[in-house]
């Protein structure tokens, strides 16, 4: 059951301070290591107490919560033995290929109905996620316009997949999907939350916290589409959040320091475009387009 609307502050609340506590207990060295950790914990902690999903995963949306204490696992663990790039690659793959099946075949272990619709599902769930994977990948290594020196490329890419949670929870809102749409309101507030420290941290997110914010979008994503096609539209229109950089890059922005948060506000407005719209074409198709004729 969906929680009332105060218990929202819990993601928000719990990752801002479980980064604060991070970062007074820790050695400064050991504080970056840890600090990508906040924001799954508070994303974890607000998904349990706002929506109740339970510890067992029953259905593609039970598994949200075990995609991302996975990836939360496997992020820490690479910031932690920071390997080759190949290994790093190719543990995401293998992570990438386990969560795939995980839902395609509604479990890691097969039950002996396996059919060519169950490994279809795994290889359209597979693309799903590289995709994504490349994507946020992309967004990790943001590009800032030269002359603005003030902006924050780990900030910005936070921006984007800020809203893009957002909007996968707005999309599932307007199909009332309450528990769908609960959880991409959890997610926007946990990264919203890390954002401060994302702020005055390094210039490069922590695997363990963009694996969980990219596994969480995925299992998001995936549970959504199992409610029913009719939010396939709402949902590729909100994909095209995470291009949002592209057209941001191109305002021109005075040269001077507050151009680093204008540069942020108008990558937020742009990405609002896409939401609104993937808001209201999904309202269209749940309920339908109002009669003609008098």
């Amino acid at each position: 059951m969906v929680a009332s609307a105060g218990v929202y502050a819990v993601p928000l609340v719990m990752t801002l301070g479980a980064g604060g506590l991070i970062q007074w207990i820790a050695a400064r060295e050991r504080a970056a290591q840890f600090l990508g950790l906040a924001l799954p914990l508070g994303f974890l902690l607000g998904w349990a107490v706002a929506v109740g999903p339970g510890w067992r995963a029953f259905d593609a949306f039970g598994r949200i919560g075990h995609i991302v204490f996975g990836a939360a696992l496997l992020g820490f663990a690479l910031d932690f033995w920071r390997p080759r790039h190949v290994f790093t690659i190719t543990l995401l793959a293998i992570f990438i290929a386990g969560s795939s099946w995980a839902e395609a075949n509604n479990g890691l272990w097969p039950d002996g109905n396996l059919g060519v619709m169950v490994f279809a599902r795994c290889a359209v769930s597979i693309v799903l996620a590289g995709v994504l994977a490349w994507r946020i990948d992309r967004l990790r290594v943001l590009e800032i316009p030269k002359g603005n020196p003030a902006a924050n490329p780990t900030a910005a890419a936070l921006i984007v997949l800020l809203m893009m949670a957002a909007a996968l929870g707005a999309v599932a809102a307007a199909a009332d999907e309450a528990r769908l749409a609960a959880t991409g309101a959890v997610l926007a507030l946990a990264i919203a939350g890390y954002l401060p420290w994302a702020w005055h941290g390094e210039r490069t997110l922590p695997l363990a916290a963009l694996c969980p914010i990219g596994a969480g979008l995925f299992a998001l994503i995936w549970a959504m589409v199992t409610t029913g096609p009719v939010l396939a539209p709402g949902i590729a229109l909100a994909a095209l959040i995470l291009f949002a950089d592209g057209t941001a890059r191109r305002v021109p922005l005075p040269r001077a320091r507050v151009s680093g948060l204008l540069y942020l506000l108008i990558l937020g407005g742009i990405a609002l475009l896409p939401l609104l719209l993937a808001v209201a074409v999904t309202m269209g198709l749940v309920h339908g387009a109002p009669a003609h004729g008098v």
